[in-house]
This record gives structure tokens, C-alpha cells and sequence, in this order.
């Protein structure tokens, strides 16, 4: 992920996103922000509102390669 935010600590962005590769569902994506939100300080976008927009994305990318 990359954008005009800024992350504290820098490496919990890189675990975030190591850990939504093992997601199979927009709960879990869901989760994983919410787990992120704890440990990090995210400046410039809200970690539980982004969660929720990327599990929506999931949900219509799982749904569109399902048909």
C-alpha cells in the first residue's frame, strides 16, 4: 500500500499487508485492520474505515470471479 499517509511504526504497514495474503474472506481483511489500528499510529487516513472500504473491494472482487 502506498499513498500520502504516514505510519508508526514504519514496518507495522509491512505486516499488515504480509497478513491480508492470508485473508479467504472480508471478515478476516476486517480483522486485520482492526488488529492494525491497535499496534500502529496511522496519520493521514483512518485504519478501521480504510479496513472497511478494502473488505467491500474484496467482497466484489471474490463475488465478480465467482460467476
Amino acid at each position: 500500500m502506498s499513498g500520502d499517509f504516514f505510519v508508526y511504526p514504519e514496518e507495522s504497514l509491512e505486516a499488515l499487508e504480509e497478513s491480508l495474503k492470508e485473508c479467504s474472506s472480508a471478515k478476516c481483511v476486517e480483522e486485520k485492520f482492526s488488529e492494525f489500528a491497535k499496534k500502529a499510529e496511522a496519520l493521514g487516513f483512518d485504519p478501521i474505515n480504510l479496513g472497511k472500504r478494502v473488505a467491500e473491494i474484496f467482497s466484489k472482487l471474490c463475488k465478480a470471479q465467482s460467476t
